[in-house]
């Protein structure tokens, strides 16, 4: 599945082939919307039963009877106008705050797709007032809670439908003209019809069988669905790539990418993942050896120090430059090595043997400049003893200078292991595992979800009969054929339940649960690198002074906190039925509500990858040798990031503000342009 909404500059509505993609096109980048050819036959011939139904005076559920609880209510010909506006207007009861301006234009769409299937009994003029809103930016103020998900979503979309129909009770905003997200202007108006001329758009008034067209179906909780599922494959794909990072950050044991432990376990998905995590990591110079990039960038830190602050004090001891920078030299040819060998051997990472062999190597590399390390520390000394006991601030400076050698030395001894890690800690490990679930939840919804943005949905639904080929003979129109045949209109309103919000429901529900553990997941990790103890050489909270400085302590707070709120928004909304009116309806979906939560577990979730994000940005700035070519390719785009308060994320020495980092990173990945650049690994 493709996923660049914004490439797209118009759609044609047929009812059948509306796609997610095309959904988000037009609520959120202001696509143009046009009507498939055959819309109108079928909208007009599903008209004609429903007109012929109140010109026969037949009692139809839904046309000339109450609703719900009043469904045996008939209500006399006169009345059927007026029924289906006060349908609108006592049920626009919502409550809380308003959906985004791309949510409510999402379930306008969604709406008018249904209604252009032909199933529902709208006129045509109805069904094109709706898409004008689309395309005069007329923006429905519609209230977020109210709805139990059966008879769909009822309250929402009456609130929709007040401004369809220029209720004063009704509020809109009027967007840009090209109804693009800005959200909403400033200025909420009433929705009168004075007020809705301004801006060139004529309210309509329904007629029968209209009201329950517009407010019976499931297309709020589908818009939500939509919006989500589209976010959330950026989302999914944004966790694989700061995955890749973390790994590189740590250090970690990129043997559990193996691809062959994933083919004895053949999920799909996991396989998916596993492979794509793998591409990121392709000649990564810290992952294929067994030296601690981290105590050797430190190492070389501290050696470049002491000589700068040794001939800054004492200019003239050339032996300080002469005995230190063929040990800067050598470690910088061990890093240019590293380089060189990652780049021949892409795939070392995963290969334990290559690593194992590479140990006694590297074992030997240490301790040949351990030795050098130590024969300059007792040099120093040597100096020492040439230093009048008369200058004793340089004598004091000349014994430091050795201790700390020696000390660098010891360092140097723990940048080796005395074996090759075995495996990492599981949110490391079981990268693939998990997240390869949570696009089996993705795909699974989306499948549903694709299904229901194409369906019809309200209650009752229309199949206009066949007309006969003897009455085609004829001449008769098919409104004079339905004339002659009462029977088959009354036969052709079929009532059932297909506004239960279930489906939705259920895979929200699923879905929540599924970015959750994303969320969770990241942030193990993000505490993993933070952690001294469990980071591998990396300072605690990845600063060099830390105590003076609280690094990245608390952004692990904010994810840990957003990982918890999580938790309690996975409680499945759908298993939480209530009865309403008057126990008729006994058993709603709340799927509205289920995807509210998980949109907002969508949103915690972009923000708990933002954190692990700039962890792990912050962690490879403190290691010797360079990640893999796709790990620098994301880092250059993170440097480049530029907001009003954020110009650039590099390696950050001191405290400061994270929440614009944070939020910019959020930003990023909320977006999802950036993928563009690794379309070769998304794909694969």
């Amino acid at each position: 599945m493709e996923f660049r909404a914004n490439e797209i500059h118009e759609i044609i509505l047929s009812g059948r082939a509306l796609t997610i993609e095309q959904v988000v096109a037009v609520a959120r980048f202001g696509a143009h919307v046009v009507l498939s050819s055959e819309v109108e036959e079928n909208v007009n011939r599903c008209r004609d039963v429903v007109d012929v139904v109140v010109e026969k005076n037949m009692v139809v559920y839904g046309i000339n009877t109450g609703f719900g609880a009043l469904r045996d209510r008939v209500i006399s010909a006169e009345k059927v106008v007026e029924l289906q506006q006060n349908l609108i207007r006592s049920h626009a009861c919502g409550v809380g705050d308003p959906f985004p301006s791309e949510v409510v234009r999402a379930a306008i769409l969604l709406r008018a797709n249904t209604l252009a299937r032909g199933n529902s009994g709208i006129r045509l003029q109805t069904l094109m007032s709706l898409i004008d809103m689309l395309h005069k930016g007329i923006c429905p103020w519609v209230p977020c809670q109210g709805s139990v998900g059966a008879s769909g979503d009822l309250s929402p979309l009456s609130h929709i439908a007040l401004v369809l129909m220029g209720d004063p009770a009704g509020k809109f905003w009027a967007l840009a003209s090209d109804a693009k997200q800005s959200n909403a202007s400033p200025e909420l108006l009433p929705s009168t019809p004075e007020n809705l001329q301004k801006y060139g758009f004529l309210p309509i008034v329904l007629s029968y069988k209209e009201g329950l067209a517009l407010n019976n179906g499931t297309q709020v909780m589908a818009a939500l669905a939509c919006l989500t599922l589209y976010d959330a494959w950026c989302l999914l794909h944004s966790s694989e790539m700061v995955g890749a990072m973390s790994m590189e950050a740590i250090q970690g044991v990129a043997s559990s990418l193996d691809a062959r432990i994933h083919a004895v376990r053949p999920l799909s998905h996991q396989e998916s993942v596993a492979n794509r995590i793998r591409e990121y990591l392709k000649s990564s110079s810290n992952l294929s050896t067994p030296l601690n990039s981290a105590i050797l960038a430190k190492i070389v830190q501290q050696l470049s120090e002491l000589e700068t602050q040794y001939l800054m004090d004492y200019p003239n001891e050339t032996w300080v430059a002469v005995g230190i920078s063929p040990l800067l030299h050598e470690l910088q040819v061990i890093e240019q090595d590293q380089e060189k060998n990652a780049q021949k051997n892409p795939d070392l990472p995963w290969k334990i043997s290559s690593n194992e062999l590479g140990l006694q190597r590297a074992q030997d590399t240490a301790q040949r400049l351990q030795q050098k390390l130590l024969d300059l520390s007792r040099f120093v000394d040597a100096q020492r003893n040439g230093v009048s006991i008369a200058d004793e601030t340089k004598h004091k400076a000349v014994s430091k200078f050795a201790e700390d050698l020696r000390s660098l030395a010891n360092l140097l001894s723990q940048a080796v292991p005395s074996q090759c890690p075995t495996q990492d800690d599981y949110s490391f490990r079981c990268m693939a595992q998990v997240l390869g679930c949570a696009w089996r939840a993705w795909h699974h919804a989306a499948e549903i979800v694709q299904i229901e943005i194409n369906s019809a949905t309200d209650n009752p639904l229309i199949f206009p009969p066949t007309m006969d080929k003897e009455a085609k003979d004829q001449g008769l129109s098919y409104q004079d054929w339905l004339r002659h045949n009462p029977e088959l209109c009354r036969a052709s309103v079929v009532s059932g339940g297909n506004f239960h919000g279930e489906p939705i429901g259920m895979v929200m529900d699923y879905l929540a649960i599924a970015l959750a553990e994303v969320g969770s997941i990241s942030e193990r990790r993000t505490a993993h690198l933070v952690d001294h103890h469990h980071n591998h050489g990396l300072p605690a909270f990845l600063m060099n002074d830390p105590g003076l400085n609280s690094g990245l302590m608390i952004p692990q707070y904010t994810a840990a906190a957003l990982v918890s709120e999580n938790k309690v928004l996975c409680h499945p909304a759908t298993v939480d039925s209530i009865p309403t009116s008057a126990n008729t309806e006994d058993h709603v979906s709340m799927a509205t509500i289920a995807a509210r939560k998980c949109r907002q577990v969508l949103i915690n979730v972009q923000s708990i990858i933002a954190i692990e994000m700039l962890t792990a940005h912050q962690a490879i700035y403190l290691r010797m040798f360079p990640p893999s070519p796709q790990v620098q390719k994301m880092q250059q785009l993170l440097e480049q990031l530029k907001t009003t308060d954020f110009n650039g994320l590099w390696f950050i020495d001191k405290d400061e503000a994270w929440y614009p980092k944070i939020h910019a990173i959020a930003s990023l990945i909320a977006q999802g342009d950036w993928m563009a650049k690794f379309q070769d690994v998304v794909h694969l």
